[in-house]
């Protein structure tokens, strides 16, 4: 029996070395190929505050990002290894200049099981990236953002009805829920055609279908985590990227939307119009844009276009509550230019230089995902060094990290919106700012995301002035367990009519 039981416990003891060499198998990855690292815990990696959601992946990228000063430093989620990068001109080459090596994304495509999630923008995988982006992108030419500026305009209308028949009346008004009721009405119309009816009903449904989309709870804050992280987990346990019942929600729409507007053939100019448009345009490409990838693409730019767009607003008016001196010079900049143009056409918002400049600065502070990610797709060399990053690889940029480096930015912290004069953007290299991104895989909406938070700051300045309450929270705590920037306690500030 005692010889039965060394020979167990043997066996276990090897199996312990066997899986303590299996899980530890990478972590001289970075060692090997003489690229500084950060020393990774078993099991964990460098993750383990991200996991245990002390920390979110934004905070824990910008402490990475600021335990350094090297171009690039390693770091293992699990047992596998990333590569941050800090250096403008290292990301400039992997993100525009060589960007056939870094062409996908490095979250999980998982097309077997959430095939919706899977052919938007975001998640597909070249070749078939690069074909859709061509074909999508014709929605979202100047032209077609322009002829947008009347639906955006109609929703801003909602906006101020409520601010002249609540907010003004309110002590402290939450502001965040304020900027995401006018995006989820805008961007309802401008890619569904349908009025959504925010400002009139609290449980308005999409409304309510948008907080579902951002409800970070357990589940979904391990769903997540896993298309970026765990492959494994997503394929195993088939998550969706997407909450699956507001994914249901928006597709039963688009199919009913598209369908009336095909029978109709009465087109608005919405984004859904347009789609169909270049699908009935017979272009040898045409057919790629079917059903299903039409769904994808409407969804992807209602998900990341209300939550994203509202966030700017809500950070911008927290700012300009707290520097009172630029929200007097922004006003007066808006109430001379419509003065001027009698209304607020195209015209007159691209001629509002210091609304461009604080919109920049307020995506500075708070990019609304505060970094990028992208995955090597062949050996790569990094230019002037003699380190490799091999395929498979992802490679991460903080850009918390970049936008409030005092190298690029003197005085951070300040929220100073001449930083974006020509003259002082001259002095700094072009991608250590870059809130939308860069290169060939950058926000494919950003034109309409700006257009929208200007109309929206240009509505509530125009008319009204916003101050700091007692419940303002200074300064704003952002939640450490969601993967976009949002304050943990909300945006109370007080509004009065001029």
């Amino acid at each position: 029996m005692y010889h039965n039981f060394l020979i167990y416990l043997g066996l276990i003891i090897v199996g312990i070395i066997f899986l303590y060499f299996h899980l530890t198998r990478n972590f001289n990855h970075w060692k090997n190929k003489s690229i500084q690292y950060v020393k990774p815990m078993l099991l964990f990696g460098n993750i383990f505050k991200v996991l245990t959601f002390q920390r979110s992946i934004g905070q824990f990228l910008w402490e990475l990002y600021n335990n350094t000063k090297l171009p690039f430093i390693g770091f293992f989620v699990f047992d596998k290894p990333f590569l941050l990068i800090r250096d403008p001109e290292i990301i400039k080459s992997c993100l525009i200049t060589d960007f056939e090596y870094f062409d996908d994304r490095s979250i999980t495509e998982n097309r077997k099981d959430d095939e919706m999630a899977s052919d938007s923008l975001l998640l597909l995988k070249n070749p078939l990236w690069k074909s859709h982006r061509v074909i999508v992108s014709q929605a979202f030419a100047t032209g077609k953002i322009k002829g947008m500026l009347p639906i955006v305009l109609e929703a801003s209308n909602d906006l101020v009805d409520y601010m002249n028949n609540v907010a003004i009346k309110e002590e402290a008004t939450e502001t965040r829920e304020v900027a995401m009721k006018f995006t989820t009405e805008v961007i309802a119309s401008c890619v569904f055609g349908i009025k959504a009816h925010c400002f009139l009903h609290d449980k308005a449904a999409f409304r309510e279908a948008s907080k579902r989309i951002f409800d970070w709870s357990l589940g979904r804050k391990i769903s997540m985590a896993s298309y970026f992280f765990a492959p494994i987990l997503v394929k195993l346990f088939k998550l969706k990227f997407y909450e699956p019942n507001v994914a249901r929600f928006l597709d039963e729409i688009i199919k009913t939307t598209v369908a009336e507007k095909e029978k109709s053939k009465l087109y608005r100019g919405d984004i859904i119009d347009a789609l169909i448009q270049i699908r009935n345009q017979k272009r040898p490409d045409s057919d790629l844009l079917d059903e299903k990838m039409l769904a994808a693409q409407s969804i992807q730019f209602f998900i990341a276009g209300f939550e994203t767009t509202g966030s700017t607003i809500s950070f911008a008016l927290y700012e300009l509550s707290l520097n009172p001196s630029v929200q007097n010079q922004l006003r007066e900049e808006i109430q001379t230019v419509i003065k001027k143009h009698q209304n607020i056409t195209y015209e007159a918002i691209q001629e509002m230089n210091y609304l461009d400049m604080t919109i920049k600065e307020t995506l500075r502070k708070y990019p609304a995902l505060p970094f990028l990610e992208r995955r090597c797709t062949k050996l790569y060399k990094i230019p002037k060094t003699d380190a490799i990053i091999e395929k498979g690889v992802p490679i991460y940029i903080s850009l918390l990290g970049l936008h409030f480096d005092s190298k690029y930015f003197p005085n951070p912290e300040k929220f100073d919106p001449k930083r974006f004069t020509v003259e002082n953007k001259n002095t700094r290299p072009s991608s250590c700012y870059m809130p939308f991104g860069i290169g060939p895989r950058n926000c494919l909406g950003s034109q309409l995301s700006t257009l929208i938070a200007k109309v929206g700051l240009i509505r509530i300045l125009a008319e009204f002035e916003v101050e700091v309450c007692k419940t303002t929270q200074i300064p704003l705590e952002l939640d450490q367990k969601t993967f976009m920037l949002s304050p943990i306690h909300g945006n109370n500030l007080h509004f009065k009519k001029i």
